[in-house]
This record gives structure tokens, C-alpha cells and sequence, in this order.
């Protein structure tokens, strides 16, 4: 991850006040978190889905609710951010159409592997 391309993002945080002038939101920038995998064999235009594992208490992702889509290269790798650093998340990876097999010879049949 080439960390001149990361981007920042921005949570907020309580502050308090004490009455002379109007409650100001007050917010911190923190660089966001990037998921970085692959899939195998690799395959080109796998479609990845992060889902958020929990609630977010800095954005406003619930469990469940996809947080970022993107699709794999044709090296099967992806990277996927930026991502709030509060919560876990799962990855899904689904493609439509037929998957590339290889053939695993056997005495005089060829067999594919599973």
C-alpha cells in the first residue's frame, strides 16, 4: 500500500464549552484503514464486497451494510479504502460466469481440480 495515495478521514469527537460562544462540533482526521488481499487462482473482475462486522460509532454503518465495493485485478489482487478503524469487517468475493478450471491428468482421463 503506497501510503501517498491514502486518504484521510474524519471522526468525530465531544468537546465541551463553556457558553460564551455557540458548541462548535470539534472533529480529528486520521488516516483511513485499507484492506489489501487477493483471491486464488488469480482471477480478473471478482467482484469484493466489505461489509461492515458491527456498528460504526464514527459513521453511519450498521452491521450487515456494505462499507466499500470494488473488483479484483487481473493479478487477482484488490485494495479496498478507506475504511472507518472502529469496527471489523468481512469480505465477500462472488463472480458471475464461468470460473477457470484446471485440468489434472489421470492415467487416461483429465480430471478438473476442485
Amino acid at each position: 500500500m503506497n501510503l501517498s495515495n491514502a486518504h484521510i478521514l474524519i471522526y468525530q469527537i465531544s468537546v465541551t464549552h463553556d457558553g460564551c460562544q455557540p458548541p462548535v462540533p470539534s472533529f480529528t482526521g486520521r488516516l483511513g484503514l485499507y484492506i489489501e488481499g487477493s483471491v486464488s487462482p488469480p482471477i480478473s473482475g471478482v467482484n469484493i464486497k466489505v461489509v461492515a462486522a458491527g456498528d460504526s460509532h464514527n459513521a453511519p454503518l450498521k452491521k450487515g451494510d456494505v462499507a466499500f465495493e470494488t473488483s479484483t485485478e487481473p493479478d487477482g489482487t484488490f485494495v479496498a479504502g478507506p475504511l472507518y478503524d472502529d469496527i471489523d469487517y468481512t469480505i465477500d468475493a462472488s463472480k458471475v460466469g464461468p470460473l477457470p478450471v484446471t485440468m489434472i491428468p489421470f492415467f487416461n482421463h483429465i480430471f478438473p481440480k476442485l
